[in-house]
């Protein structure tokens, strides 16, 4: 921590890397109104800190959740900035102070040639600065030293406090870890839980939709607001889109305003939504042909608890190389990401998920139907089949859910109705024979005639009870 110039990037890679842990660059996580500002030379205040510090101590408390440490640079100039941080980073965290005097820091910032923040703002930033003084878990360093001066001081400093050297030279490298630029098309159910995660792992996180409502709950936990398509787009690197049909997805990318409008080849589009195979082959080719810009196509599995754990299952279609590329998003994701051919592979991977899916859920509800009939205790189910061949993860996630008539939404049935229709129709053009599928996906239907489309697939149990007619 420090004031501009100080050296924190620098210091910051020096010190993760002797402890064999990853960087996180904290001016990176600037929303883009913080950047404009400074920029301009104009000085920012609490409230545009505000978000850029939740966002960085999301950071640091994803880093702590999955059981490894961060090492990250901020100027973090008053107290109340470092209590928003040891707060919202939820464990133990220290700072190192770098100090210097001025005419030192001014020589600094008057060498750096890229960086958005001009010189003649480091008199605000020192009138700004609070010293640390005697504040817990804090070590002060002077910079008046090479670098590995500075970092060998810190590190003298933080071993009071249980901190460690890495110890393996082959794990004394740094991964810097630089926050994403990712656009998130579609404010859903699920885009919604996506861009939510994407928000606490400390991504960079532009949305639109046209309910206004639910873009105001995302930009509420830290994501910015675009007025278009268009503009998510032309300051993101990755565009990520969580729509519920291909009509939809055409007229989003390709549309007036949309995708392709501030497409470029090096950003690239990942299809998050469920629909055609064919349409995604088509619509993949057609924006590579006219803008450069790659797609991927990425349907899930897992619904809202995987997307905000970070366990979602991605089927991935495409190249090879943007496969790879699109890693950078999908490490805060999910836990299984296949990349499956070509595109459109994965929409097709999807179709058979479905399948699977479509079929247990209504053989859940028939289990927990007959388990009550019998006098057996339902939600006893799940761990006394478990590990059988019997057992999967939706009896194990669902069954409970069915039998306590839980119909809080974790999907809707419109929406597998409609993933069951497309894999119909692609059974239908390779004369695939699908019986059981048949049965499911008319039972689906029926729910959506009955006005439950919007609803979770817990409904089902509604049926069976002869609720529905």
């Amino acid at each position: 921590m420090g004031v501009s110039g100080c050296g924190k990037t620098r210091v910051g890679v020096e010190i993760a890397a002797r402890l064999g842990l990853a960087f996180v660059e904290g001016d990176t996580l600037h929303p883009r109104g913080n950047v404009e500002k400074m920029s301009a030379g104009i000085p920012l205040s609490d409230d545009d800190r505000w978000p850029w510090l939740d966002l960085l101590g999301a950071a640091l408390r994803h880093a702590d959740e999955e059981g490894h440490g961060l090492v990250a640079s901020c100027s973090a100039l008053k107290k109340s900035y470092r209590d928003r941080l040891r707060h919202g980073s939820g464990g133990r965290l220290l700072f190192v102070f770098l100090d210097g005097s001025h005419a030192l820091l001014q020589a600094r910032i008057a060498e750096r040639r890229s960086h958005f923040f001009p010189p003649a703002l480091l008199d605000s930033q020192l009138a700004t600065l609070e010293y640390p003084g005697d504040e817990p878990l804090v070590v002060t360093v002077d910079i008046a030293a090479p670098v590995d001066r500075i970092a060998d001081a810190a590190l003298q400093g933080l071993g009071a406090f249980g901190v460690r050297p890495c110890q393996d030279q082959g794990k004394r490298h740094v991964e810097m870890t630089q926050a994403v630029k990712v656009a998130v098309v579609g404010a859903g159910i699920m885009g919604s839980a996506i861009a939510t995660r994407l928000i606490e792992t400390g991504q960079v996180v532009t949305v639109f939709d046209l309910d206004k409502a639910k873009v105001a709950a995302l930009t509420a936990k830290g994501a910015a607001a675009a007025a278009s398509v268009a503009e998510a787009t032309r300051v993101s690197s990755f565009v990520i889109l969580s729509l519920n049909h291909a009509d939809i997805v055409r007229s989003v990318v390709f549309g007036d305003g949309g995708v392709a409008a501030s497409a470029s080849p090096e950003k690239l589009l990942i299809d998050m939504s469920s629909i055609d195979p064919a349409d995604t082959a088509q619509m993949a080719s057609r924006l590579s042909a006219e803008t450069g810009m790659k797609w991927l196509d990425c349907p899930l599995s897992g619904g809202v608890p995987g997307a905000l754990a970070g366990r979602l299952t991605i089927m991935a279609g495409g190249e090879a190389a943007d496969f790879e590329h699109a890693r950078t998003v999908m490490r805060h994701l999910c836990a299984n990401y296949t990349l499956m051919g070509p595109s459109g592979a994965g929409q097709t991977t999807k179709l058979i998920n479905q399948l699977f899916c479509a079929v247990l859920f209504q053989a859940v509800a028939e289990a927990v139907k007959l388990a009550e009939a019998g006098g057996v205790d339902p939600k006893a189910i799940p761990a006394a089949l478990k590990g059988g061949r019997a057992d999967s993860s939706i009896m194990q996630e669902f069954m409970g859910k069915f039998a306590a008539r839980d119909f809080s939404p974790t999907g809707r049935i419109d929406n597998m109705l409609k993933d069951l229709d497309s894999l119909q129709a692609f059974a239908l053009k390779t004369k695939t024979p699908l019986p059981m599928t048949g049965q499911v996906v008319e039972l689906h239907r029926l729910l959506c005639a009955a006005g439950l489309g919007p609803r979770d697939s817990a409904e089902m149990m509604r049926l069976l009870d002869g609720k529905i007619s």
